[in-house]
């Protein structure tokens, strides 16, 4: 899993430093150090300037956090309790019955029987010992297994939006798609069009976001058109429903995780359902394409998210 630029710099500070500490070689190390690069070298020494101003208690905290972190790297020991039955079963559905009996055995109770019933799976059909005797089988069958996702303690740099259980992160997705159309709405500036616009929606859904049109405030025209663009990408030519407020929604988280690592990605992909991360993960690959001012939107996208956190976060 890729960590950001600046994970892998504080990764190298810290593996730095506890070499540094261990072993005494810290003059060795810096001259090393001579080979990354200017630019890198100037960061790091920004990131020595950090750390020398911790109190001494706060810095051995943080490496001794950063030590745990890279001697986990790759070795999840669980399944994370908010991933989709639907991600656990696409992945199980590869596997031979003797395989998925192991697993099923060890999956935490709800997801176990979602995900039984997903593959129409009779898992007491045979006993599920005769899989389970050799404790060493079943660590790397579990270890393999586990690879494929991520917990949140592999999250190098976690956000209060990796918080989210898979259910608020659908309510999420579906408040952001509301709040752009809304937005969008701002535009319209015939009552006639807005209520014909308004019409293609669930009755429940154009009530929302006609509530949405009218808590808003002092939205620039600028904003108004970058939504105008990804109206016209997401509903285009098509009918008008539910679905597309949920993909404007998944649009715009997209372009949060455009800035954040391949681990914060998957974190989230896999407790959405199989529909919802897939088209996540081909929004942020840029395989349909997005419009530009991401870093608008994610600030628009944390101030939703404090909102929703009861006050704030």
């Amino acid at each position: 899993m890729e960590l950001s630029r600046e994970a892998k710099l504080d990764a190298f500070f810290a593996m730095t430093n506890l070499f540094s500490a261990e072993s005494g070689e810290g003059s060795e190390l810096r001259e090393e150090m001579s080979a990354l690069g200017n630019e890198a070298i100037e960061a790091l020494e920004k990131r020595a300037i950090s750390f020398d101003a911790l109190a001494p208690e706060k810095q051995r905290v943080w490496l001794a956090l950063w030590r745990e972190r890279l001697r986990r790297r790759g070795r999840t020991k669980r399944l994370d309790p908010s991933i989709h039955p639907e991600q656990v079963s696409r992945r199980l559905r590869q596997e031979p019955n003797s395989i998925r009996r192991i697993i099923i055995a060890h999956l935490p109770g709800e997801i176990s029987r979602k995900v039984v019933e997903l593959l129409e799976f009779e898992a007491s059909s045979e006993n599920v010992d005769e899989y389970t005797a050799d404790n060493k089988i079943v660590e790397i069958v579990r270890e393999e297994f586990l690879s494929g996702f991520v917990a949140f303690e592999d999250l190098i740099k976690p956000e209060g939006i990796d918080q989210l259980s898979g259910d608020e992160l659908e309510g999420l997705i579906w408040q952001l798609g509301l709040r752009e159309t809304a937005i969008f709405c701002r535009g319209i500036e015939k009552i006639e069009k807005l209520a014909a616009f308004l019409k293609g929606f669930e009755e429940s859904t154009a009530k929302e976001i006609g509530s949405a049109i009218a808590d808003m405030k002092d939205i620039e025209i600028e904003r108004v058109r970058d939504s105008e663009e990804r109206i016209g990408r997401i509903f285009g030519l098509k009918k008008i429903d539910d679905g597309a407020v949920r993909r404007l929604g998944l649009l715009l988280l997209a372009e949060v995780f455009r800035h954040r690592s391949a681990a914060a990605l998957l974190y989230t992909v896999q407790k959405l359902p199989l529909h919802l991360g897939e088209e996540l993960n081909e929004f942020v690959e840029g395989k349909k394409s997005a419009t530009g001012n991401s870093d608008r939107v994610s600030i628009e996208i944390r101030q939703l998210f404090d909102e929703n956190a009861g006050g704030g976060e």
